[in-house]
């Protein structure tokens, strides 16, 4: 199980989209992005000999 709550990241930028989407040059500004993160990974495993096992996994 994975938790990641108000995690804050973010990067100074220059370039943007214009609305024909192409990608122009802009005044410098801040991308800002919080993230809240909850993952629960599922998975089987089975032994199938001493040196052998056999694993499945849901992400």
């Amino acid at each position: 199980m994975m938790r990641w709550f108000d995690a804050q990241g973010g990067h100074l930028e220059t370039k943007g989209i214009s609305p024909e989407g192409k990608v122009i040059d802009v005044p410098l500004h801040r991308h800002h992005v919080n993230l809240n993160i909850f993952r629960i990974d599922v998975g089987l495993r089975y032994q199938l000999a001493s040196e052998w096992v056999l694993e499945a996994n849901i992400p």
